[in-house]
């Protein structure tokens, strides 16, 4: 015996069936929206760690060639795009002071134009030299690089007005 399939037509049903799959579709596409936004975000704020991580270490590189600046507070201070031009520009027979000047005012500048309000400070506390000693030995004491810049940030805990705080990072190092 031949089972027997009754048809029957389905009325209204895909009507309905097509709205509620475009409905579906359509918060799956903000949904991806929402996350894409997220991941750029996500992927420009660690691009700005890695500058800063960058900039730290080539500001120590160049503070590790020039020790008798650092031993003698030429370093030390605040700098960020506004920091001008280096005062004295030398090619030949430059002071330990010329190429810390020439090496914060570049510094400075690199900072600015590559940080969204970027700064970096640099402070460095050297430890006594030891008694009797008539030069200084390395390590000499602990210096300080602290960048900050501006990033954006969400306020609110969905979504909302993007506001700006500050992004920081420390090195900490031995000159």
């Amino acid at each position: 015996m031949h089972a027997m399939i009754a048809k029957r037509r389905a009325r209204g049903f895909t009507l309905l069936e097509v709205l509620i799959a475009l409905l579906l579709f359509t918060i799956s596409l903000v949904g991806f929206a929402g996350s894409m936004a997220v991941s750029l975000r996500s992927g420009n704020i660690a691009s700005v760690r890695t500058q800063a991580t960058f900039l730290a270490q080539m500001i120590e590189d160049r503070m590790r060639a020039n020790p008798a600046a650092v031993i003698a507070g030429t370093y030390n201070g605040t700098f960020n795009f506004s920091s001008g031009a280096p005062s004295n520009v030398c090619t030949t027979g430059c002071t330990s002071a010329q190429i810390a000047d020439l090496d914060t005012k570049l510094w400075g500048q690199m900072l600015g134009r590559s940080m969204p309000n970027g700064q970096g400070v640099i402070d460095c506390t050297l430890a006594p030299a030891p008694a009797g000693a008539a030069v200084r030995t390395a390590p000499w004491g602990l210096c300080r690089v602290t960048i900050t810049w501006g990033e954006q940030a969400e306020s609110g805990s969905r979504g909302g007005n993007i506001g700006t705080r500050v992004g920081r990072f420390d090195w900490v190092f031995n000159p």
